[in-house]
């Protein structure tokens, strides 16, 4: 009987680094672009129960996908479908309470940010239109001079 073992020996590990790094980077690739058509495609979505069920049918569709196909490139296509839509479905049905408990809220990193973890464009516009009115008021009393003189020349006279 043949022994049974759990991790390769190094000459396999280095004959396959190459097909593993491929199919890894395709997985990859296939999440995020799986990820940025649900961003793009979901908000389009108005009927709340039909957008409940894009993480599960991802899953479902990634899963078929790599069931089926034989070559390992297209079936790293559908395991990064499966994982977005695992993703996806974690967003839609994990309560926020337990995803901060559990780690996976996203870290805001002290900016503002929606329900659905995006960069609020419009409160960092009206912060950055603050700010620049802040800085231009704050110009303002600086280069104002008083008694019409310029500002060094008080400060010379007013050491003497």
């Amino acid at each position: 009987m043949k022994k049974s073992r759990i991790l390769r020996n190094f000459k396999e590990v280095k004959k396959n680094a190459v097909p593993v790094l491929i199919n890894s980077s395709i997985t990859g690739v296939s999440y995020l672009g799986a990820k940025a058509a649900t961003n793009k495609l979901a908000p389009k979505i108005t009927n709340e129960n039909l957008r409940k069920v894009v993480g599960p049918g991802k899953i479902v569709l990634g899963m078929v996908i790599e069931a089926f196909v034989d070559e390992p490139k297209i079936a790293a296509i559908g395991r990064g479908i499966a994982v977005s839509g695992f993703d996806t479905t974690a967003e839609d049905f994990i309560p926020a309470d337990t995803k901060e408990k559990i780690g996976l809220a996203g870290a805001s990193n002290g900016v503002n940010a929606n329900a659905n973890n995006q960069f609020d464009w419009e409160a960092a516009a009206r912060e950055a239109e603050e700010e620049a009115a802040a800085d231009e008021s704050a110009e303002v009393n600086e280069e104002a001079p008083v008694s019409g003189a310029p500002k060094d020349d008080l400060a010379s006279k007013a050491m003497n």
